[in-house]
């Protein structure tokens, strides 16, 4: 049975009162710098006068092809180098840039250079040149690395990103790295992320490799000191497997030990796309990317084939120059075609007479990644300034020539969902079949507002903004017998990966305006225990999400393409016994938080704490967890790694029904451990490992109000 919410708000509604102008001031306003070497504007520092998309090396015999290049290799082709992307019939890491260069129309910038020149002209001899721009419009950071030193002893590089370790704070700028969406006042607290993007490494001289990193928007970067350093490595050994969300393997590479590079399976791997969180040498949670939209659509089709259709249209109207100008209503099909990914940017190139290129900076952000880099050698490295981090410095090249905060989106606080349950429910999803148990009616309505903000050196404007709940559970199945009432929760997302690595099932409502999106309550119905067992087969969320949608104008260019920016969100949830009466809000685009709600976050002590980094001897700060209580006690599994048998720890809020399972890393139930009545309070078990294949497991803890999952290793037996 399909469910209207209780204020009917149609899908991606027309209404709109007016685009929101976001250029007001800000705690940390735009300098108004400009990097085109055709036009450039300082903003009050240096003013650049390097072409990077045009070389200067002998242009009229060149015709603009070359960079001038000063480096220690003489007499060897090293008095210049090509620039990166006229290498792409000749160079395999750089094929994707097959018939553009990266311009100042489409909304490049340049960040840094080191052609083996200081920005005074000066010589500074460079071994390994590098080429660092930004996207103001879509937010990409991408890093060009060219060979000026061989080393034939290597197969792979790593291109690491990190906030430079001589600064105190970092900033939000990484946040987009994180599996989902990251609020402001969510930032990872006190550590430095490393981000690294693998790609093949062609020993030949003046060959280029790149990596491309997203961006996030921190509106509070110009008040306190924030450095980048980025590192290249060269590898010897690389043992990587990248676990999708959807079906196995999607990169495997590794060295054969006969000087080659073997297992690639994917030719992302030559293009630096995909991104992975370091730490030590092991490798944490990151995500993928597609150089183009053709990639993206075709892998999603194959896939999804029931999302053919809207993937093809989607891809099409992409390349078209009026993209999204008439709003996201023009475009149906935009939610199902980019349902199955947590985050998407794409759009802002000059369309001009001719179709665009679109280079969308899409992830699948809920890959799973796992395995060791190995053997790492240093091969060069920059450091400098995080852009829009204006604080004085006395060494020029520390100082980016596009010195502008970075990023084009803010969320400055995690939404809060009020959810209401209703036990036992018998109202209109019908009343229970005989021999069931009562029905539970779940609701939900967004709190308050959504607070965000524009970053204003992007030259956007917010034209629409659409937002979604998005429910996350271990079941597909949501049924469509009459006794069940899912209210507006059955749009298909498609399978996820959640924190722990295991694969769910996501369902979303419709997306309605964010600024009226609080007049709708949203439900569902879930019968009881069946049979004995906890939890029935249909869908039941365990997590809950906001997904945004936003259609973005650029201001200075009137044939660009606008923009298109989706992402995904976690919501705290609040629980309540009745709704208090909200006013009805009206449809249309929902303003920014002001220049003083901004500030107050920054001044915050959550946001001074997480952009704090942590260095030796530093206390970290925040108050202990208040002990004493079963919510203060996490589930635990010990020994760990174990063989033979696990003790397991795990709280108990309230008297109930308790179930423990152990998964596989495909998210299948393997072992129930137990399934019962259990008293409050921290209870403990051993479990039998007996019969299971070495390996990682989940073991996972569930209550009618608690979920816990323990990653456990278990060897052999």
């Amino acid at each position: 049975m399909r469910f209207s919410t209780l204020f009917g708000v149609g899908l991606l509604a027309a209404s709109l009162s007016g685009p929101a102008r976001v250029l007001a001031q800000t705690p940390c306003p735009p300098a108004g710098i400009r990097t085109d070497p055709a036009n450039p504007a300082g903003g009050g520092g240096k003013v650049n006068s390097f072409n990077w998309y045009r070389g200067d090396y002998q242009p009229s015999v060149y015709n603009g092809t070359m960079y001038t290049l000063n480096s220690p290799y003489p007499g060897v082709g090293q008095a210049y180098t090509e620039l990166p992307w006229l290498q792409a019939a000749s160079n395999a890491v750089m094929n994707r840039f097959q018939g553009h260069v990266d311009t100042p129309g489409d909304g490049w910038e340049l960040i840094r250079r080191d052609l083996g020149y200081l920005d005074s002209g000066a010589e500074a001899k460079t071994t390994n040149p590098l080429l660092i721009l930004y996207n103001r419009r879509t937010s990409v950071l991408r890093v060009f690395t060219c060979v000026g030193d061989p080393q034939n002893n290597f197969q792979f590089a790593e291109i690491k990103l990190k906030f430079g370790t001589t600064a105190t704070y970092k900033a939000a700028t990484l946040n987009r790295m994180s599996a989902l969406g990251v609020a402001l006042e969510d930032t990872e607290p006190r550590t430095n992320p490393e981000f690294v993007s693998a790609t093949r490494y062609l020993n030949g001289r003046s060959k280029w490799f790149v990596a491309d990193f997203p961006m996030d928007y921190d509106p509070c970067i110009c008040q306190f000191d924030s450095q980048f350093n980025i590192e290249v490595n060269l590898i010897t050994q690389a043992d990587v497997k990248l676990l999708g969300k959807t079906a196995g393997s999607l990169i495997a590479m590794k060295d054969g030990g006969t000087g080659t590079a073997t297992g690639s399976t994917d030719p992302d791997m030559d293009k630096g796309l995909p991104f992975i969180r370091k730490i030590n040498s092991a490798l944490d949670a990151g995500g993928k990317s597609y150089d183009n939209i053709d990639k993206f659509t075709t892998k999603m089709a194959n896939l999804f084939p029931d999302k053919a259709t809207p993937l093809s249209s989607f891809k099409d109207a992409s390349k078209l120059g009026n993209f999204m100008k008439d709003g996201l209503n023009s475009l149906p099909y935009v939610g199902a075609a980019l349902s199955m990914l947590d985050y998407f940017m794409g759009g802002g190139q000059d369309a001009g007479p001719q179709k665009v290129v679109m280079e969308p900076m899409t992830i699948e952000m809920s890959t799973t990644i796992t395995g060791t880099i190995t053997t790492n050698n240093w091969y060069t490295s920059l450091s400098f300034q995080n852009p829009g981090n204006r604080n004085p410095n006395n060494i020029p090249e520390k100082i980016p020539f596009y010195n502008e905060a970075m990023g084009v989106f803010s969320l400055l606080k995690r939404p809060t969902v009020d959810v209401r349950t209703t036990t036992p429910y018998t109202g209109a999803g019908g009343a229970p079949q005989p021999g069931t148990q009562p029905f539970t009616r779940y609701s939900f309505r967004l709190t308050e507002d959504l607070q965000y903000v524009i970053n204003p050196a992007a030259r956007l404007e917010v034209q629409d903004f659409q937002a979604a709940l998005v429910f996350e559970g271990p079941n597909q199945t949501i049924p469509t017998r009459p006794y069940y009432d899912y209210g507006g929760i059955q749009t298909y997302e498609g399978p996820t990966t959640n924190a722990t690595g295991m694969m769910q099932h996501a369902y979303r409502t419709d997306y309605v305006d964010a600024r009226s999106i609080k007049n709708n309550i949203y439900s569902y119905i879930r019968k009881g225990p069946i049979q004995g067992t906890y939890y029935g087969p249909e869908f039941y969320y365990t997590n809950l999400y906001l997904k945004v949608m936003l259609n973005l104008r650029p201001l200075d260019c009137s044939t660009c393409q606008n923009v298109l920016f989706v992402a995904r969100y976690p919501v705290n949830q609040n629980n309540v016994s009745e709704y208090t009466t909200l006013p009805r809000a009206s449809d249309g685009v929902l303003p920014q938080a002001t220049p003083a709600t901004v500030q107050v976050v920054c001044n915050g002590s959550k946001y001074r704490d997480a952009v704090t980094l942590l260095k030796p001897g530093r206390p970290q700060a925040g108050p202990p967890a208040a002990p004493g209580t079963p919510a203060s006690v996490a589930l635990q599994a010990y020994p760990n790694p174990a063989t033979g048998a696990v003790r397991l720890r795990y709280p108990v809020e309230q008297p109930g029904p308790v179930r423990l399972t152990l998964r596989n890393s495909l998210g299948q139930t393997v072992r129930t451990l137990l399934a019962q009545n259990a008293p409050a309070g921290v209870q403990e078990l051993s479990a039998d490992l007996t019969g299971l294949a070495p390996g990682v497991y989940y073991c996972v803890f569930r209550t009618a109000t608690q979920t816990q999952v323990e990653r456990l290793v278990v060897g052999g037996n």
